[in-house]
């Protein structure tokens, strides 16, 4: 199980090809990066993106690169929990038998709607 940013990237273009893009064109986060995500989402992939050269709101480049979309597939969430994808798929989700629904937040949001 990666234990930073650096070694999960590393594991994911290891054990997982394809599921991590480097974009090394510079690019502004406010509509190339949002695009790209997008184009891949509307035909069902779901890469992880790192803009290695984007740049902050003022236009220029930044010193941050962008990591996003990093948990869009079961693959990358095996990676990441250091489990392989069909496990991901096995354990529990929302509405499963064995798990519980967070009690404390469903009673604050029923006490909105009165």
């Amino acid at each position: 199980m990666p234990k930073d940013l650096h070694t999960w990237i590393e594991d994911v273009e290891r054990l997982a090809p394809g599921e991590l893009l480097r974009i090394e064109k510079e690019i502004s986060p406010r509509f190339e990066a949002i695009a790209l995500v997008k184009h891949f989402e509307d035909r069902g992939q779901g890469p992880a993106f790192l803009f290695e050269n984007i740049q902050n709101l003022k236009g220029e480049r930044s010193e941050f690169p962008l990591l996003t979309n990093t948990h869009a597939s079961r693959t990358k969430l095996g990676v990441t929990f250091g489990v392989s994808p069909e496990e991901v798929r096995r354990r529990p989700g929302p509405g499963h038998p064995g798990t519980q629904r967070p009690i404390g937040i469903c009673r604050w949001v029923s006490w909105l709607w009165l």
